[in-house]
C-alpha cells in the first residue's frame, strides 16, 4: 500500500468511526431497550421526520409492536432532560415514537429490502 493509499485508508477508517460515534450518542436505553427516536432516524436516513411518522401510520403493520413504541410524557421529559439537542421536542404537542430494531434495518442488507420500513418510507 501506498503512502497516499495509506492516508486514504485512514480517513475512511476514521470518518466511519465518527459515523459510529455519532450514531451511538442517539441511542437511549427506555423501558429496558435500546432504542432511537424517529427524529433521529429521519436525520440519519435523510428525510423529513413528519414523513417518517406518516409513513408509520400508512404502513403500520410493517412497524410491529415490537419494533417500535411512542414515549409517554414522562419519557419524553426525561429524554428532553438528558439530551440538549432534544429541546425542541420540549415544546412539540406530539409524543415522539421510539425504534428499538432501528440497528437491523439501519445495517440490513438483504434483498427483501422493499419489506423494510425504512425502505418505505423513502419510496413514498
Amino acid at each position: 500500500m501506498t503512502r497516499k493509499e495509506n492516508m486514504i485508508s485512514k480517513k475512511i477508517k476514521m470518518k466511519a468511526l465518527a459515523i459510529q460515534e455519532i450514531i451511538q450518542s442517539k441511542i437511549f436505553f427506555i423501558r429496558g431497550k435500546k432504542v432511537m427516536l424517529a427524529r433521529d432516524l429521519a436525520i440519519l436516513y435523510e428525510v423529513p421526520t413528519y414523513r417518517l411518522n406518516e409513513q408509520v401510520k400508512r404502513n403500520i403493520k410493517r412497524f410491529p409492536e415490537d419494533f417500535m413504541f411512542r414515549l409517554t410524557s414522562s419519557e419524553k421529559e426525561e429524554v428532553i432532560a438528558i439530551c440538549d439537542n432534544l429541546k425542541t421536542l420540549k415544546y412539540s404537542p406530539v409524543l415522539p415514537i421510539a425504534l428499538i430494531s432501528f440497528s437491523e434495518v439501519f445495517l440490513r442488507d438483504s434483498p427483501s429490502r422493499a419489506e423494510s420500513p425504512i425502505s418505505t418510507i423513502k419510496s413514498n
